[in-house]
Protein backbone atom coordinates (compact mmCIF):
# COMPACT_ATOMS: atom_id res chain seq x y z
CA UNK A 1 0.00 0.00 0.00
CA UNK A 2 1.22 3.33 -1.01
CA UNK A 3 1.12 5.97 0.67
CA UNK A 4 3.97 8.60 -0.29
CA UNK A 5 6.13 8.76 -3.18
CA UNK A 6 8.81 6.79 -1.59
CA UNK A 7 6.59 4.81 1.07
CA UNK A 8 4.93 1.74 0.64
CA UNK A 9 3.62 -0.18 3.84
CA UNK A 10 3.64 -4.00 4.17
CA UNK A 11 -0.28 -5.88 5.03
CA UNK A 12 0.43 -5.96 8.21
CA UNK A 13 0.47 -2.15 8.89
CA UNK A 14 -3.21 -2.34 9.35
CA UNK A 15 -2.12 -3.40 13.12
CA UNK A 16 0.51 -1.19 13.51
CA UNK A 17 0.43 2.37 15.79
CA UNK A 18 0.97 5.37 13.94
CA UNK A 19 1.01 8.76 15.08
CA UNK A 20 0.47 11.92 12.71
CA UNK A 21 1.56 15.22 14.94
CA UNK A 22 2.38 18.65 13.79
CA UNK A 23 1.13 22.24 14.10
CA UNK A 24 -2.03 23.08 12.95
CA UNK A 25 -2.55 23.07 9.09
CA UNK A 26 0.35 21.52 8.84
CA UNK A 27 -1.11 18.22 6.76
CA UNK A 28 -0.83 15.92 9.38
CA UNK A 29 -5.02 14.89 8.90
CA UNK A 30 -4.11 14.77 5.45
CA UNK A 31 -1.59 12.24 5.65
CA UNK A 32 -4.08 10.61 8.13
CA UNK A 33 -6.52 10.63 5.60
CA UNK A 34 -4.82 9.17 2.55
CA UNK A 35 -3.62 6.13 4.78
CA UNK A 36 -7.47 5.68 5.87
CA UNK A 37 -8.07 5.35 1.75
CA UNK A 38 -5.17 3.02 1.40
CA UNK A 39 -7.04 0.73 4.67
CA UNK A 40 -10.38 1.06 3.01
CA UNK A 41 -8.98 0.51 -0.81
CA UNK A 42 -7.53 -2.72 0.60
CA UNK A 43 -10.80 -3.97 2.48
CA UNK A 44 -10.10 -3.31 5.66
CA UNK A 45 -12.03 -1.83 8.33
CA UNK A 46 -11.83 1.66 9.35
CA UNK A 47 -13.18 3.52 12.41
CA UNK A 48 -12.54 7.09 12.87
CA UNK A 49 -13.33 8.79 15.99
CA UNK A 50 -13.91 12.61 15.09
CA UNK A 51 -14.11 15.07 17.23
CA UNK A 52 -14.17 17.92 15.26
CA UNK A 53 -16.09 16.84 12.46
CA UNK A 54 -13.90 16.91 9.27
CA UNK A 55 -14.11 12.93 8.68
CA UNK A 56 -17.60 12.98 6.30
CA UNK A 57 -15.02 13.92 3.36
CA UNK A 58 -14.43 10.26 3.05
CA UNK A 59 -17.54 9.97 1.52
CA UNK A 60 -17.15 12.13 -1.32
CA UNK A 61 -14.97 12.34 -4.07
CA UNK A 62 -11.69 14.24 -4.28
CA UNK A 63 -13.74 18.03 -5.38
CA UNK A 64 -16.68 17.41 -2.75
CA UNK A 65 -18.99 17.33 -6.03
CA UNK A 66 -19.22 13.43 -6.49
CA UNK A 67 -19.35 10.49 -4.32
CA UNK A 68 -16.50 8.38 -3.30
CA UNK A 69 -16.29 4.40 -3.50
CA UNK A 70 -16.33 4.23 0.19
CA UNK A 71 -19.66 3.71 1.64
CA UNK A 72 -18.52 4.32 5.32
CA UNK A 73 -21.45 5.24 7.23
CA UNK A 74 -21.49 8.42 9.37
CA UNK A 75 -22.43 8.13 12.70
CA UNK A 76 -23.86 11.45 14.41
CA UNK A 77 -22.73 15.37 13.85
CA UNK A 78 -23.79 17.13 10.80
CA UNK A 79 -23.74 15.25 8.48
CA UNK A 80 -24.59 12.13 9.94
CA UNK A 81 -26.45 8.93 8.61
CA UNK A 82 -28.21 8.72 12.02
CA UNK A 83 -27.87 10.69 15.27
CA UNK A 84 -25.24 9.65 17.93
CA UNK A 85 -26.26 9.64 21.81
CA UNK A 86 -24.10 9.64 24.58
CA UNK A 87 -25.04 6.61 26.34
CA UNK A 88 -24.57 4.66 23.21
CA UNK A 89 -20.54 3.61 23.40
CA UNK A 90 -21.01 0.26 23.88
CA UNK A 91 -23.78 -0.37 21.33
CA UNK A 92 -21.94 1.09 18.65
CA UNK A 93 -19.09 -0.94 19.58
CA UNK A 94 -20.78 -4.02 19.25
CA UNK A 95 -22.21 -2.94 15.97
CA UNK A 96 -18.56 -2.11 14.38
CA UNK A 97 -17.25 -5.69 16.08
CA UNK A 98 -20.07 -7.76 14.40
CA UNK A 99 -20.98 -6.28 11.84
CA UNK A 100 -17.30 -5.40 10.43
CA UNK A 101 -18.72 -2.47 9.24
CA UNK A 102 -16.55 0.76 8.54
CA UNK A 103 -17.93 4.02 10.08
CA UNK A 104 -16.77 7.25 11.08
CA UNK A 105 -18.24 8.50 14.82
CA UNK A 106 -18.74 12.22 14.96
CA UNK A 107 -18.79 13.41 18.57
CA UNK A 108 -18.13 17.20 17.21
CA UNK A 109 -21.81 17.80 18.68
CA UNK A 110 -21.08 16.46 22.16
CA UNK A 111 -20.31 18.46 24.71
CA UNK A 112 -17.86 17.33 26.91
CA UNK A 113 -18.84 15.57 29.78
CA UNK A 114 -21.22 13.58 27.19
CA UNK A 115 -17.82 12.88 25.14
CA UNK A 116 -16.37 12.00 28.19
CA UNK A 117 -18.94 8.80 28.50
CA UNK A 118 -19.31 7.76 24.74
CA UNK A 119 -15.77 7.59 24.66
CA UNK A 120 -15.34 5.80 27.44
CA UNK A 121 -17.80 3.56 26.83
CA UNK A 122 -17.16 2.72 23.31
CA UNK A 123 -13.41 1.94 23.58
CA UNK A 124 -13.85 -0.50 26.92
CA UNK A 125 -16.33 -2.33 25.16
CA UNK A 126 -14.66 -2.06 21.31
CA UNK A 127 -11.71 -4.08 23.69
CA UNK A 128 -13.19 -6.12 24.85
CA UNK A 129 -15.87 -7.37 22.38
CA UNK A 130 -12.94 -7.34 19.68
CA UNK A 131 -11.11 -10.60 22.42
CA UNK A 132 -13.75 -12.69 21.18
CA UNK A 133 -13.85 -10.87 17.19
CA UNK A 134 -9.47 -10.96 16.04
CA UNK A 135 -10.31 -9.69 12.61
CA UNK A 136 -7.99 -6.49 11.57
CA UNK A 137 -9.28 -3.12 12.07
CA UNK A 138 -8.18 0.14 12.33
CA UNK A 139 -8.81 2.71 14.31
CA UNK A 140 -8.24 6.23 13.85
CA UNK A 141 -8.10 8.99 16.77
CA UNK A 142 -8.57 12.36 15.90
CA UNK A 143 -6.97 15.29 18.60
CA UNK A 144 -6.34 11.92 20.19
CA UNK A 145 -5.12 14.57 23.65
CA UNK A 146 -8.55 15.19 24.18
CA UNK A 147 -9.29 11.19 24.86
CA UNK A 148 -5.64 10.35 26.32
CA UNK A 149 -4.45 13.56 27.81
CA UNK A 150 -1.33 13.56 29.86
CA UNK A 151 -3.28 14.88 32.93
CA UNK A 152 -6.61 13.32 33.52
CA UNK A 153 -8.83 15.21 34.73
CA UNK A 154 -12.06 14.22 37.01
CA UNK A 155 -13.58 12.11 35.04
CA UNK A 156 -11.44 11.44 32.31
CA UNK A 157 -9.61 8.88 33.99
CA UNK A 158 -12.02 5.80 32.34
CA UNK A 159 -12.02 7.15 29.04
CA UNK A 160 -8.14 7.62 29.00
CA UNK A 161 -7.69 3.88 30.93
CA UNK A 162 -9.83 2.00 27.71
CA UNK A 163 -7.52 4.44 25.30
CA UNK A 164 -4.29 3.64 26.40
CA UNK A 165 -5.57 -0.14 26.77
CA UNK A 166 -6.53 -0.30 23.27
CA UNK A 167 -3.11 1.19 22.22
CA UNK A 168 -1.20 -0.80 24.57
CA UNK A 169 -2.69 -3.99 23.95
CA UNK A 170 -4.91 -3.97 21.18
CA UNK A 171 -2.70 -5.07 18.16
CA UNK A 172 -3.24 -8.45 20.33
CA UNK A 173 -6.84 -8.73 19.10
CA UNK A 174 -6.15 -7.09 15.74
CA UNK A 175 -6.87 -3.15 16.27
CA UNK A 176 -4.49 -1.12 15.12
CA UNK A 177 -4.49 2.61 15.80
CA UNK A 178 -3.45 5.93 13.98
CA UNK A 179 -3.18 9.00 16.52
CA UNK A 180 -3.37 12.57 15.37
CA UNK A 181 -2.48 15.39 17.54
CA UNK A 182 -1.26 19.04 16.75
CA UNK A 183 0.05 19.12 20.76
CA UNK A 184 2.27 15.86 21.10
CA UNK A 185 3.47 17.25 24.46
CA UNK A 186 -0.56 17.24 25.50
CA UNK A 187 -0.74 13.24 25.08
CA UNK A 188 -0.09 10.77 27.76
CA UNK A 189 3.07 9.31 27.43
CA UNK A 190 2.42 6.06 28.10
CA UNK A 191 0.35 6.58 25.02
CA UNK A 192 2.50 8.39 23.00
CA UNK A 193 5.21 5.98 23.56
CA UNK A 194 3.48 2.98 21.90
CA UNK A 195 3.65 4.66 18.79
CA UNK A 196 5.74 3.18 15.30
CA UNK A 197 5.98 4.67 13.14
CA UNK A 198 5.91 8.73 13.99
CA UNK A 199 5.11 10.98 11.45
CA UNK A 200 6.10 14.71 12.07
CA UNK A 201 5.15 17.65 10.54
CA UNK A 202 5.75 21.16 11.08
CA UNK A 203 6.61 22.10 14.76
CA UNK A 204 7.33 25.43 15.94
CA UNK A 205 7.41 25.63 19.50
CA UNK A 206 10.08 24.20 22.15
CA UNK A 207 7.92 21.78 24.07
CA UNK A 208 6.54 20.06 21.02
CA UNK A 209 9.58 19.41 19.78
CA UNK A 210 10.65 18.38 22.72
CA UNK A 211 7.80 16.07 23.24
CA UNK A 212 9.11 14.24 19.75
CA UNK A 213 12.62 13.93 21.78
CA UNK A 214 11.11 11.55 24.43
CA UNK A 215 9.96 9.30 22.01
CA UNK A 216 13.00 9.42 19.99
CA UNK A 217 14.80 8.92 23.54
CA UNK A 218 12.19 6.54 24.22
CA UNK A 219 12.51 4.29 21.05
CA UNK A 220 16.00 4.43 21.23
CA UNK A 221 15.86 6.52 17.57
CA UNK A 222 18.55 8.53 16.26
CA UNK A 223 18.56 11.34 14.02
CA UNK A 224 21.03 14.25 14.70
CA UNK A 225 19.83 17.80 13.56
CA UNK A 226 16.37 16.55 12.57
CA UNK A 227 14.83 18.39 14.67
CA UNK A 228 16.28 21.97 14.74
CA UNK A 229 14.61 21.10 11.06
CA UNK A 230 11.20 20.91 12.32
CA UNK A 231 10.01 24.43 12.41
CA UNK A 232 11.15 24.91 8.92
CA UNK A 233 9.22 22.21 7.22
CA UNK A 234 7.07 23.32 4.04
CA UNK A 235 3.13 22.45 5.12
CA UNK A 236 2.66 18.68 3.86
CA UNK A 237 6.54 17.65 4.26
CA UNK A 238 6.65 15.46 6.99
CA UNK A 239 9.63 12.95 8.88
CA UNK A 240 8.77 9.12 9.22
CA UNK A 241 10.24 7.77 11.79
CA UNK A 242 10.25 3.33 11.79
CA UNK A 243 13.45 2.16 13.40
CA UNK A 244 11.64 -1.17 14.63
CA UNK A 245 9.14 -2.08 11.97
CA UNK A 246 10.26 -0.20 8.81
CA UNK A 247 13.70 0.60 9.85
CA UNK A 248 13.55 3.64 8.21
CA UNK A 249 14.01 7.19 8.82
CA UNK A 250 13.65 9.95 5.91
CA UNK A 251 11.84 12.83 5.35
CA UNK A 252 9.06 12.59 2.87
CA UNK A 253 5.40 14.18 1.59
CA UNK A 254 2.61 11.50 1.50
CA UNK A 255 0.62 11.18 -1.66
CA UNK A 256 -2.55 13.50 -2.97
CA UNK A 257 -5.88 12.46 -1.36
CA UNK A 258 -8.56 10.67 -3.50
CA UNK A 259 -11.36 12.24 -1.25
CA UNK A 260 -12.82 15.41 -0.14
CA UNK A 261 -10.13 16.97 2.56
CA UNK A 262 -13.02 18.75 4.71
CA UNK A 263 -10.20 19.66 6.77
CA UNK A 264 -8.43 21.94 4.95
CA UNK A 265 -8.34 25.57 5.94
CA UNK A 266 -10.70 28.07 4.44
CA UNK A 267 -8.54 30.48 2.18
CA UNK A 268 -9.40 34.20 2.64
CA UNK A 269 -11.46 35.37 -0.57
CA UNK A 270 -11.99 31.42 -1.88
CA UNK A 271 -15.61 30.79 -1.15
CA UNK A 272 -15.64 26.64 0.06
CA UNK A 273 -17.17 24.15 -2.33
CA UNK A 274 -20.57 22.92 -1.42
CA UNK A 275 -19.89 18.86 -1.11
CA UNK A 276 -22.69 17.49 -2.31
CA UNK A 277 -25.34 15.48 -0.48
CA UNK A 278 -24.29 12.29 0.84
CA UNK A 279 -26.36 8.94 0.25
CA UNK A 280 -27.88 7.70 2.90
CA UNK A 281 -26.80 4.45 4.34
CA UNK A 282 -29.33 2.28 5.65
CA UNK A 283 -28.91 2.46 9.89
CA UNK A 284 -31.87 0.60 10.60
CA UNK A 285 -31.11 -1.87 13.08
CA UNK A 286 -28.01 0.78 14.89
CA UNK A 287 -30.92 3.18 15.09
CA UNK A 288 -32.90 0.80 17.07
CA UNK A 289 -30.57 -0.39 19.63
CA UNK A 290 -29.10 2.76 19.86
CA UNK A 291 -32.59 4.00 20.89
CA UNK A 292 -32.93 1.37 23.01
CA UNK A 293 -29.63 1.97 25.06
CA UNK A 294 -30.71 5.51 25.51
CA UNK A 295 -33.79 4.70 27.26
CA UNK A 296 -32.04 2.19 29.57
CA UNK A 297 -29.46 4.77 30.41
CA UNK A 298 -32.03 6.96 31.26
CA UNK A 299 -33.88 5.01 33.37
CA UNK A 300 -30.54 3.64 35.07
CA UNK A 301 -28.81 7.37 35.02
CA UNK A 302 -27.82 8.05 38.87
CA UNK A 303 -27.87 11.75 38.24
CA UNK A 304 -31.46 11.36 36.74
CA UNK A 305 -32.34 9.11 39.89
CA UNK A 306 -30.93 11.64 42.47
CA UNK A 307 -32.73 14.40 40.67
CA UNK A 308 -35.69 12.96 41.04
CA UNK A 309 -35.35 11.65 44.34
CA UNK A 310 -34.74 15.36 45.18
CA UNK A 311 -37.75 16.13 43.89
CA UNK A 312 -40.01 14.24 45.96
CA UNK A 313 -38.04 14.43 49.16
CA UNK A 314 -38.72 18.41 48.50
CA UNK A 315 -42.19 17.86 47.91
CA UNK A 316 -42.80 15.82 50.71
CA UNK A 317 -40.75 18.44 52.69
CA UNK A 318 -42.87 21.64 51.05
CA UNK A 319 -45.89 22.86 53.72
CA UNK A 320 -49.26 21.44 53.61
CA UNK A 321 -51.77 24.15 52.69
CA UNK A 322 -53.56 25.59 55.37
CA UNK A 323 -56.70 24.31 55.91
CA UNK A 324 -59.91 26.26 55.72
CA UNK A 325 -61.02 28.70 58.35
CA UNK A 326 -63.83 26.94 61.00
CA UNK A 327 -65.64 29.80 60.88
CA UNK A 328 -66.23 30.06 56.68
CA UNK A 329 -66.63 25.33 57.23
CA UNK A 330 -69.86 26.13 60.25
CA UNK A 331 -71.27 28.98 57.35
CA UNK A 332 -71.07 26.54 54.37
CA UNK A 333 -72.40 24.03 56.09
CA UNK A 334 -75.38 26.13 57.41
CA UNK A 335 -75.87 27.46 53.69
CA UNK A 336 -76.14 23.75 52.66
CA UNK A 337 -78.20 22.74 55.63
CA UNK A 338 -80.86 25.95 54.78
CA UNK A 339 -81.02 25.17 51.12
CA UNK A 340 -81.87 21.24 51.63
CA UNK A 341 -84.07 22.47 53.65
CA UNK A 342 -85.95 24.72 51.63
CA UNK A 343 -85.84 21.96 48.99
CA UNK A 344 -87.66 19.36 51.39
CA UNK A 345 -90.23 22.81 52.06
CA UNK A 346 -91.35 23.22 48.58
CA UNK A 347 -91.09 19.69 47.93
CA UNK A 348 -93.77 18.81 50.96
CA UNK A 349 -96.05 21.84 49.88
CA UNK A 350 -96.21 19.66 46.79
CA UNK A 351 -97.31 17.10 48.37
CA UNK A 352 -100.29 18.29 50.63
CA UNK A 353 -101.40 20.26 47.49
CA UNK A 354 -101.84 17.25 45.73
CA UNK A 355 -103.50 15.62 48.51
CA UNK A 356 -105.96 18.32 49.56
CA UNK A 357 -107.17 18.22 45.69
CA UNK A 358 -107.39 14.39 45.88
CA UNK A 359 -109.54 14.88 49.30
CA UNK A 360 -112.02 17.71 47.60
CA UNK A 361 -112.95 15.29 45.07
CA UNK A 362 -113.49 12.26 46.96
CA UNK A 363 -115.96 14.53 48.84
CA UNK A 364 -117.60 15.90 45.88
CA UNK A 365 -118.03 12.43 44.56
CA UNK A 366 -119.46 11.26 47.96
CA UNK A 367 -122.40 14.11 47.39
CA UNK A 368 -122.74 13.26 43.67
CA UNK A 369 -123.29 9.39 45.32
CA UNK A 370 -126.12 11.06 47.77
CA UNK A 371 -127.93 12.95 45.43
CA UNK A 372 -128.28 9.73 43.22
CA UNK A 373 -129.45 7.79 46.13
CA UNK A 374 -131.52 10.32 46.77
CA UNK A 375 -133.43 10.35 43.53
CA UNK A 376 -133.50 6.79 43.30
CA UNK A 377 -135.48 6.27 46.65
CA UNK A 378 -137.81 8.92 45.20
CA UNK A 379 -138.32 7.04 42.08
CA UNK A 380 -139.35 3.73 44.14
CA UNK A 381 -141.94 6.11 46.73
CA UNK A 382 -143.92 6.96 44.61
CA UNK A 383 -143.98 3.36 42.91
CA UNK A 384 -145.57 2.00 46.20
CA UNK A 385 -147.40 4.83 47.63
CA UNK A 386 -145.31 5.50 50.57
CA UNK A 387 -142.88 8.47 50.50
CA UNK A 388 -139.44 7.34 51.69
CA UNK A 389 -137.89 9.50 54.73
CA UNK A 390 -135.10 11.84 53.29
CA UNK A 391 -131.77 10.87 54.95
CA UNK A 392 -130.56 14.71 55.94
CA UNK A 393 -127.74 16.41 53.99
CA UNK A 394 -124.37 15.52 55.18
CA UNK A 395 -122.21 17.98 55.91
CA UNK A 396 -118.80 18.70 53.73
CA UNK A 397 -116.38 16.04 55.39
CA UNK A 398 -119.18 14.15 57.07
CA UNK A 399 -120.54 10.73 55.59
CA UNK A 400 -124.38 10.54 55.41
CA UNK A 401 -126.94 9.70 57.84
CA UNK A 402 -128.33 6.07 57.81
CA UNK A 403 -132.08 6.43 57.31
CA UNK A 404 -134.29 5.63 60.36
CA UNK A 405 -135.79 2.01 60.13
CA UNK A 406 -139.13 2.04 59.63
CA UNK A 407 -140.47 0.07 62.80
CA UNK A 408 -139.06 2.86 65.25
CA UNK A 409 -141.30 5.02 67.11
CA UNK A 410 -142.64 7.91 65.28
CA UNK A 411 -144.23 9.72 68.48
CA UNK A 412 -143.16 12.99 69.56
CA UNK A 413 -140.89 11.16 72.44
CA UNK A 414 -137.42 11.43 70.12
CA UNK A 415 -135.29 10.12 73.07
CA UNK A 416 -136.97 6.88 73.29
CA UNK A 417 -135.35 3.76 71.19
CA UNK A 418 -137.63 0.86 70.27
CA UNK A 419 -137.60 -1.96 72.00
CA UNK A 420 -135.68 -4.69 69.55
CA UNK A 421 -138.64 -7.47 68.43
CA UNK A 422 -139.02 -10.32 71.03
Amino acid sequence: MKIARDVELPADAVTQTFAFVGRKGSGKTFAAGVLAEGFLEAGVQVVVLDPVGNWYGLRLGKSGKSRSPFAIPIIGGEHGDLPLEAAAGSVVADFVVQTGSSAVLDVSHFRKGQRKTFVAEFAEQLFHAKKGARTPMHLVIEETQVFAPQRAGKGEERMLGAIEDIVRLGRNYGIGCSMISQRPQSINKEVLNQAEPLVVFQLVAKHERDAVRNWMEHVGAEAAGMLDELPSLETGDCFLWSPAWLRRFLRTRFRAKRTYDASATPRLGEEPPKPVELKPVDMTALESAIGESVERARADDPKRLRKRIAELEAEVARPAEPLADEAAIEAAVASAVEERDAYWRGELEGVERIARDRYDRLVAIGELAATDAELAGSRSGANSGTRPTRPPRSSAGAAPSRPIPPNSSSSGNSGSRAEPPG
